[in-house]
């Protein structure tokens, strides 16, 4: 799922320090039947993903370049069962389905999209946080540059 060679060393070597390898896999079952019980879509690529990520606590790394103060990804969709009402409002405004595959800061649900776009999602707004979970992992690690602001509104694009 994630090419260790199109990871920043920086994102790598937290990714590395929260127990991750390009070989790693963890079993899906708990969570397939959690999040389709729940009434998502469970898709190739949410497999693919928690495979691979799943179950981890990436914490971001302390860096000049930050932008933001980012917090820790628990790539584990258990911590977010039951929003799906709220999940399929935000369906809506994106256009794509959308899956929970963690929780970023204790009060954002991290989304993924079958197009591989990864969302972070709180009652004021949704971001776009990668184009791909590469990406995604590189701004939440990093903070390097600022999510795209799709909906709501945050305290930077005021």
């Amino acid at each position: 799922m994630i090419d260790s060679k199109e990871l920043h060393p920086t994102t790598r070597e937290a990714l590395h320090a929260a127990g991750w390898s390009p070989e790693r896999r963890v079993a899906t079952h708990r969570w397939h039947t959690l999040l389709t019980g729940d009434g998502y879509i469970w898709s190739d690529i949410i497999q693919k993903f928690l495979t691979n990520l799943g179950g981890l606590s990436i914490l971001p790394a302390r860096s000049q370049e930050a932008v933001f103060g980012s917090s820790t990804l628990e790539t584990d969709p258990s911590l977010v069962i039951g929003e799906y009402e709220r999940i399929r409002e935000r369906e809506k405004i994106i256009g794509e389905a959308l899956c929970p595959i963690g929780e970023w800061g204790g009060e954002s649900i991290l989304l993924l999209a079958p197009s591989g776009r990864v969302y972070s999602e709180t009652t004021y707004h949704v971001l776009l946080l990668g184009q791909t979970p590469t990406e995604a992992l590189d701004v939440i690690v990093r903070a390097h540059r600022y999510p795209e602001l799709v909906q709501g509104s945050v305290w930077w694009n005021k």
